[in-house]
């Protein structure tokens, strides 16, 4: 709840350029928000809803589902904005119990919150016909992927914290007891989250350890049905992502949690203490994955279903507390309107961003001139001066490369 819009930024840039992005100290971090978020507040999950109401004779019912907020710190910048935001909903859902005792100890004033598993957990219930299109497609390129595979993430905080090649030794020692192809697959890459740089990295460690008729693989395709797919369809999930895990869950797979305490929140709500391993050093990775392939197919189906159905009884808690009535139409119709409703809001975007992208050019020829400096002297300036006019280059930047401009 707390991460900033700058944090949050689907950066598809090189390891550099995500750093570079990433270390702006914390002044021009708030610019970057503004600029980027304009009239939707600078949390990156959390909007100010008093934008998006309408006059006061049309208000429009506010509804936060799946909160998390486990890592939050009363101490930290963003805490208070993070409530007063919360507190303008008329209902609120969080996932996991350390979230839900903290909200309702600090805002008493508060709807009472629901606590019901993330949404996340609906996936297959869902959208069980868009993942197997998107890993049936991926089975026609990589047709290894019919044999049984371990898929393994962690975050950029993981390997600052764990030996690069113990983890890499430890995961190929894994695999190749148990008999497994290896793919590595990032949850999140924006700054500080997860990179393929060094999942690549890993990946060539790895390789040195394991046996040659082995596949490892990078998945590399930000689809996001893609991603789900593979998780999906995993032997055994491994990593520190809590929706990684959460998607495990819904498609009934055995999981494997590393450190993280977000993790930990929403496992000790949902599921029996060590029923699928959570918290896990990586030396005990061998036996935690043994123990999570252990578990029935059957006893996995029942907690998947579980999970689902709780989360969607959440919504008709949501539906009684802002009066909503029973959806009764096609559901395929609504998928389609979303579907075109996202389209449409991409269009937008792309033509947004050119015209920024052509505004900032005009913007810097004109410092060009004036600075009279060549144009490779011109970018090198701009990235190290912390200027509006660089911070806002940095974004679009960014932006422009994630969306495959230039």
């Amino acid at each position: 709840m707390t991460c900033s819009v700058s944090d949050a930024l689907p950066c598809d840039t090189d390891a550099i350029r995500n750093n570079v992005l990433y270390k702006i100290d914390s002044i021009n971090r708030k610019n970057i928000d503004r600029l980027i978020c304009r009239h939707t507040g600078s949390l990156a999950y959390v909007p100010d809803f008093k934008m998006l109401q309408g006059s006061e004779s049309c208000q429009i019912p506010l509804a936060i589902n799946s909160v998390g907020g486990s890592s939050l710190d009363p101490a930290s910048q963003n805490f208070f904005s993070s409530l007063q935001a919360v507190e303008q909903a008329q209902y609120i859902s969080v996932r996991d119990s350390v979230t839900h005792k903290l909200i309702n100890e600090f805002n008493h004033e508060l709807p009472s919150a629901d606590l019901n598993p993330d949404i996340v957990s609906t996936l297959k219930i869902c959208y069980a016909r868009e993942v197997e299109i998107a890993f049936t497609s991926a089975i026609s390129i990589y047709s290894w992927l019919l044999k049984p595979y371990l898929l393994f993430q962690v975050n950029d905080d993981y390997f600052r914290k764990n030996d690069l090649h113990r983890v890499g030794e430890v995961l190929a020692n894994t695999a190749t007891t148990l008999n497994l192809n290896l793919v590595f697959q990032p949850a999140g890459i924006a700054p500080g989250h997860d990179s393929f740089a060094m999942l690549d990295q890993l990946a060539q460690i790895a390789r040195k350890y394991m046996d040659k008729s082995k596949h490892i693989h990078t998945q590399l395709d930000r689809n996001v049905w893609t991603q789900v797919g593979f998780i999906a369809n995993a032997a055994c999930f491994v990593g520190t992502s809590l929706h990684g895990r959460i998607v495990a869950t819904a498609f009934s797979r055995p999981r494997v949690g590393l450190e993280n305490s977000k993790v930990n929140a929403y496992v000790s709500t949902w599921e029996e203490l060590n029923f699928q391993p959570f918290d896990v050093p990586i030396e005990e990775l061998l036996a935690s994955v043994k123990k999570a392939m252990s578990i029935s197919s059957a006893i996995m189906d029942l907690y998947a279903d579980h999970q689902a159905k709780l989360a969607l009884l959440g919504f008709t808690s949501l539906r009684k507390k802002l009066n909503l009535s029973e959806f009764d139409g096609d559901v395929n119709f609504v998928k389609e309107q979303i579907h075109h409703i996202t389209e449409l809001a991409l269009l937008q975007e792309s033509e947004a961003l050119r015209d920024a992208v052509i505004d900032l050019g005009y913007e810097l020829s004109l410092e060009q001139a004036k600075k009279k400096l060549p144009q490779n002297k011109m970018l090198k300036f701009f990235k190290w001066q912390k200027t509006k006019a660089s911070c806002a280059l940095a974004w679009i930047v960014t932006k422009a490369r994630a969306s495959g401009i230039f």
